[in-house]
């Protein structure tokens, strides 16, 4: 007789991401290198963790205040 012998630990998980795109649409897109929810009061820099990220036109929260595309350089 053959056993018939089970490994779980194999199973098919789904190892895709969450729904990027919904993930996205949760996250102001002027801000692409992190996630800052959109329509937040107006925040500044020392209300955030982040430094020295990825700013994009219109940046409603000022986080690139000298224009060169890099939010709280300082």
């Amino acid at each position: 007789m053959n056993k018939v012998t089970w490994d779980f630990r194999r199973s098919k998980k789904n190892t895709q991401p969450a729904n990027t795109r919904s993930q996205a649409q949760q996250c102001d897109q002027s801000y692409p290198d992190i996630c800052i929810p959109p329509n937040l009061a107006d925040l500044d820099c020392p209300d955030i963790p982040y430094r020295r990220f990825k700013v994009m036109p219109p940046d409603p929260h000022g986080f690139d205040r000298d224009g060169d595309g890099v939010g709280c350089e300082r």
